[in-house]
């Protein structure tokens, strides 16, 4: 079985991640919202490379943080940015979150 390429994230790949939302037209607030997810994944991650697993561990983390639609928030931003980069394989579901119906 072939080894996969270890999925690193360089100040340049985030900065042609913001080139690219500014180029979808993507409003500032978007932007800045997905800057902050794509900062907090790279400090959660530290030096290691992106893996799916890793993924999975700060996805739970933040669940232990934050309200569940801040997360969904979070998510969007980082399966934006794992599409851009092409790693479809990686994206994270996101929670479910229950409607009080009264």
């Amino acid at each position: 079985m072939p080894e996969k390429k270890e999925r690193i994230i360089t100040p340049k790949i985030t900065k042609s991640f913001s080139v690219y939302l500014r180029e979808q037209e993507k409003t500032a607030a978007t932007i800045e919202s997905y800057q902050r997810s794509l900062t907090s994944l790279c400090n959660f991650l530290g030096n290691e490379p992106v893996t799916k697993r890793a993924l999975i561990s700060w996805k739970e983390a933040l669940t232990q943080q934050y309200a569940p639609s801040s997360v969904n928030t979070m998510l969007a931003g980082i399966n934006t940015f794992l599409s851009f980069m092409g790693w479809f394989d990686y994206k994270l579901k996101p929670l479910k979150i229950q409607r009080n119906l009264f």
